[in-house]
């Protein structure tokens, strides 16, 4: 037989603790105020920090398929919807 406590070790190894749903919460809070930053900078037409914040995500802003990254999940593109004033629309 399995010890009693070995639904609970699999249970914390599935991301069923505490910690992992409080990392998670502490991310998307991260994430959502990068992303409120960007706005602010790109928004008020602070160019350098716009430049700043997205110099690393241009390919989450990017219509050319060959160069876009919007659809790598990882890239957390959405964050960087602000650089778009960045694109050139000549």
């Amino acid at each position: 037989a399995f010890p009693s406590n070995t639904a609970i070790l699999y249970w914390k190894d599935m991301g069923g603790n505490d910690d992992t749903a409080q990392q998670q919460q502490g991310r998307e809070q991260e994430m959502l105020e990068l992303a409120e930053r960007i706005n602010v900078a790109c928004g008020d037409l602070s160019t350098s920090s716009c430049v700043k914040l997205c110099s690393q995500h241009m390919c989450c802003v990017e219509e050319d398929d060959e160069y876009s990254c919007k659809s790598d999940v990882t890239k957390d593109c959405p964050v960087y919807a602000g650089c778009v004033v960045l694109i050139d629309d000549e």
